[in-house]
């Protein structure tokens, strides 16, 4: 069983001389792993105690979307003393870790989640490991790292979901293929709509962050009306969510927008709001990237206001 304090790179890991990645052999079942955990239950407890498990998580979502980061905390040590769903509690040590800016405590909770995939033979969980891998390299800046694990997340999956789709295609808009990107988020999209049954893991709402992709393809293409429209539905399913670092990215989008087209008070009004959104969403990176946008700004509109003059 891992522990939280026991964050540090797995062997093998980016932050060490090996190749991270290892292949899951065979798909188990979402809870598979804690059928051991129940052993000794009969039936009613154990359902009784999967409830449980199901509600705590549903929780530490609700807390990260919210911004609650330290509640989420609480409620995965919760979960981490009872011995119960270690394939969900690293995800989510994971992405608390990425929120923070913790990059290192992230790339070793996604590689403790990797070699517990491969001491499961568990090709799902490898698929959801890798993925982690990927995000945590988005958010270093390595994308063609990112792109090499989400496509090993893709192998290791026995289909594509909606998740998978959605990753993807952010990882070809940052190598600049615009319609690929494209193409797979209005993808994702459609998968999202057939499929009811989302994993409570896929933080943040993924419909949003597909807009939002959707919405960046616009803004390459050059058609402001369309990115405007796609960050309203971008924005509406973040809302409906709660998820605080969405409405961030979607404020932060729309002050890109605005600057380019050279209103400069209306993207600072927009800044000023995204980050209050990545303040209560306790996003450290984002935060720090709006901070330093606003200081340029600011910048920039004090030299419009106050031109230098020649003598």
């Amino acid at each position: 069983m891992f522990y939280p304090s026991d964050n540090q790179p797995a062997e093998g890991s980016p932050f060490g001389d090996d190749e991270v990645a290892r292949s899951g052999n065979d798909s188990t079942n979402r809870h598979g792993q804690n059928d051991h955990d129940h052993g000794g239950l009969n039936e009613s407890e154990s359902i009784e105690s999967e409830s449980w498990i199901h509600g705590v998580l549903d929780d530490i979502s609700q807390s990260i979307l919210q911004g609650q980061l330290d509640d989420a905390d609480l409620l995965l040590n919760r979960l981490c003393d009872a011995e119960v769903a270690p394939r969900e509690c690293l995800e989510l040590f994971t992405i608390l870790s990425l929120r923070r800016g913790h990059l290192r405590d992230a790339m070793g909770y996604a590689c403790q989640l990797q070699d517990f995939a491969s001491e499961l033979g568990c090709r799902q969980t490898q698929s959801r490991a890798s993925s982690m891998i990927a995000r945590v390299y988005r958010q270093i800046g390595d994308f063609t790292s990112a792109r090499r694990f989400q496509q090993l997340a893709l192998y290791s999956s026995e289909s594509s979901d909606a998740f998978d789709l959605s990753n993807l295609a952010l990882d070809a808009l940052m190598a600049s293929r615009v319609t690929l990107a494209d193409q797979l988020a209005q993808a994702a999209l459609s998968l999202e709509c057939d499929d009811e049954s989302a994993e409570f893991s896929e933080l943040p709402d993924q419909s949003g962050a597909d807009w939002g992709t959707l919405a960046l393809v616009a803004m390459l293409n050059g058609d402001a009306d369309e990115t405007f429209s796609r960050l309203r539905l971008a924005w509406r399913h973040h809302r409906q969510a709660g998820d605080q670092l969405g409405m961030g990215l979607d404020q932060l989008h729309v002050a890109q927008l605005c600057e380019v087209h050279g209103e400069y008070k209306r993207a600072g009004r927009r800044l000023k709001k995204a980050i209050s959104h990545f303040e209560k969403a306790q996003a450290q990176p984002q935060l720090e990237e709006a901070q330093q946008r606003m200081s340029r700004l600011q910048r920039i509109i004090g030299r419009l206001e106050h031109p230098v003059e020649w003598n």
